[in-house]
């Protein structure tokens, strides 16, 4: 049989994973660059917070310090601060969340590549799947601070699980700067990796040796002294921010809930299947069940094990934690993302399961690529449409203005730009990125009122005032209500009023209709969005 020539030969290379995994993880990095108005939920606020605490440190007499102060208590959501203002200098407030969150993917990326490396030195680290765990709910909905934790935690686990039997002053310096790093970033991703740093060290340096009848207990004393001197200041620091807080919760696991809903929408960014990638995290599941299952006795020995017993950990944590709880939400859903970081990485570590890594890169890879398709349509070109037209009746605004923004629904606005599919809501905290580019003051945006964050409002401003800026929300029954104490006792001037709504759907038609008239009534209408349809300038 004549053989084919040679130009006509193809060759499958063995590097597929690899090339898949970099050509995804081009996509993702190019994704935010590709509108002018890229933004995120919460992420305009995360800048916002940054351009105050750079005012209030080298501009003390800005409009800003009229208004805030340094967040007294010790809090941990620093690191995210100081990123967007590094992004702010370099690429100014229009690019700085682009770039930011294009930094996020990147560094995970090849964070979660160390990590494999660090349990398995002989493993290919590059996968689809890499991109497929990087690519979720908490990017889109701009949590950068525990996206960007999660992102920096397996250097520091991996760097421990390379040296674990080997710590000397150097490398225990070298994990406790990384462990405070990771406090000042988002304490639960401190928390996972001390849950994986602590699993490591007590499988390698006493289950492993009981097991294999060598050495003993005497052997492990200076290594395990040498991690607790590696995680001591992490815990010194943990522990004041806990009794700092002086917040608790309600023990309300909500077992059942979480047990039915797992993995919630950790890796949804908008509805459908291509959304919600429903074709995947199933088949992700499965990958670390079977990977466990399929370690043979010798992957036992190694620090793999911790790590497989860090993800059912996290497990039981995620059902029996309350989702809320010292001052922060959504709890449950971050221990659902950490379990398929945890297992997924482990899986591509197994022998057994080296067979399947090019068909598996290959599916990933395809369902992959049409969510980020989906939700390239839907979060970032038809969201920017709608943040042009926000930011075109804000740009009048005077700099130095002090505003509140009052959100009502826009679901007919969503439907018209073509995003109402979106598992967010980008336009939530736009103003706040409008306030960024004009040196406005968004009284109304939420960090300065949670207290988790490094602003805070003066004391002038009392926790009352406070409440009623955030049922400005509009998720409430009683917005109208706290609009009007604000409009008549707020201790600084108001100088705008933003409504943000379309008067749809129908049950919260008569509400804004009311906010609107009270609003006519009151103030002058100043601008509008070009379309003169969901956002309204009123001036005092």
């Amino acid at each position: 049989m004549p053989a084919f020539p040679r130009f006509l030969r193809v060759r499958v290379p063995k590097g597929i994973p690899a090339v898949l995994a970099f050509v995804l993880l081009g996509i993702q990095a190019v994704i935010p660059w590709t509108s002018v108005n890229f933004a995120t939920q919460d992420g305009p606020s995360h800048l916002y917070t940054a351009l105050i605490a750079r005012d209030l440190l080298f501009n003390p007499n800005s409009p800003y310090a009229t208004v805030y102060e340094f967040q007294p208590k010790l809090v941990t959501n620093w690191s995210t601060t100081i990123l967007m203002n590094v992004a702010e200098l370099i690429f100014g407030p229009r690019d700085a969340e682009h770039a930011v969150a294009t930094l996020c993917v990147v560094l995970g990326f090849f964070g979660f590549a160390y990590l494999i490396r660090s349990l398995d030195p002989g493993s290919n680290p590059w996968s689809p799947v890499l991109n497929f765990l990087l690519f979720n709910w908490f990017l889109w909905i701009g949590f950068y601070n525990f996206y960007l934790g999660m992102a920096i935690f397996p250097f520091v686990a991996g760097y421990f699980i390379r040296h674990s039997r080997a710590m000397n002053m150097r490398r225990v310096v070298i994990v406790a700067l990384g462990l405070i790093l990771l406090f000042f970033t988002h304490v639960l991703s401190l928390a996972i990796a001390l849950l994986c740093i602590g699993l490591t060290a007590l499988w390698v340096n006493i289950a492993i040796p009981i097991a294999a009848k060598r050495g003993g207990l005497g052997e492990s004393l200076k290594p395990l002294a040498w991690f607790l001197a590696s995680i001591l200041p992490a815990l010194i620091l943990l522990l004041v921010f806990v009794k700092a807080s002086g917040q608790t919760t309600e023990y309300d696991p909500r077992i059942e809930w979480a047990w039915s809903m797992f993995p919630m929408h950790a890796f949804a960014s908008s509805q459908g299947r291509a959304g919600e990638q429903s074709l995947l995290h199933p088949a992700m599941m499965a990958l670390m069940v079977i990977g466990a299952l399929s370690m043979r006795r010798q992957e036992w020995s190694t620090p793999r094990a911790a790590i497989v017993v860090a993800a059912v950990i996290c497990f039981f944590l995620y059902l029996f934690v309350p989702n809320t709880g010292f001052g922060g939400d959504e709890i449950k859903i971050r221990f659902a993302w950490a379990i398929f970081v945890l297992g997924c990485l482990v899986a591509l570590t197994v022998d057994r399961l080296r067979p399947i890594h090019t068909p598996l890169a290959i599916y990933v890879a395809t369902f992959l690529f049409f969510s980020l398709w989906s939700t390239w349509q839907t979060n970032v070109l038809g969201a920017s449409r709608a943040i042009q037209l926000y930011s075109a009746a804000l740009e009048r605004v005077p700099a130095g203005s002090k505003f509140i923004r009052v959100h009502m629904p826009t679901d007919a606005t969503r439907k018209r730009f073509g995003f109402e599919r979106a598992a967010l809501d980008p336009l939530f905290h736009a103003d706040s990125l409008m306030a960024v580019r004009r040196k406005l003051v968004a009284l109304s945006d939420y960090q300065a009122m949670s207290k988790l964050f490094p602003v805070a409002f003066r004391p002038e401003i009392p926790v009352e005032k406070q409440s009623q800026l955030w049922d400005l929300e509009g998720t409430g029954t009683t917005t109208e209500a706290s609009l009007r104490e604000l409009l008549k006792d707020f201790p600084v001037k108001i100088d705008y009023v933003v409504l943000l709504g379309d008067g749809t759907p129908p049950e919260r038609a008569e509400e804004f209709r009311s906010i609107e008239s009270y609003l006519n009534s009151t103030f002058q209408l100043a601008w509008t969005d070009p379309s003169k349809s969901f956002v309204r300038v009123y001036k005092r």
